[in-house]
């Protein structure tokens, strides 16, 4: 958000009554609870998108299971057979740097192959 923006919405918020101001001011924080953290430079952390990653996968490892999957963080950009679907699916969701991972069974679901 621009810093414009952000004085437009201070602005306006001097308008509010005490009472929308409080209810304001929790819908917010509640807001920034939800948010993951960010860096100063105000993107996510790399070690707060592997932990997203990680939940995620854990989380979805049987819905996904036997497919590629790209990530932004816990956000699922795209799904395929094959890596280069899902990374096409990713740059489609207008994510070109996509987390892609291979989901593996759960344990005890196997695969012996050949040719």
């Amino acid at each position: 958000m621009s810093v414009q923006s952000l004085d437009a919405l201070k602005q306006q918020s001097a308008t509010l009554t005490a009472q929308e101001k409080i209810e304001l001011a929790e819908y917010l924080l509640e807001q920034a609870k939800q948010s993951p953290p960010e860096t100063a430079s105000g993107k996510v952390g790399d070690e707060t998108k592997r932990h997203l990653r990680r939940e995620w996968l854990l989380a979805h490892r049987e819905a996904y299971a036997g497919q590629y999957v790209a990530l932004d963080g816990d956000r699922l950009v795209g799904t395929g057979k094959r890596y280069t679907e899902a990374a096409a699916a990713a740059k489609r969701a207008g994510v070109s740097d996509a987390y892609i991972d291979y989901v593996h069974p759960p344990e005890g679901v196997g695969f012996i192959g050949g040719w």
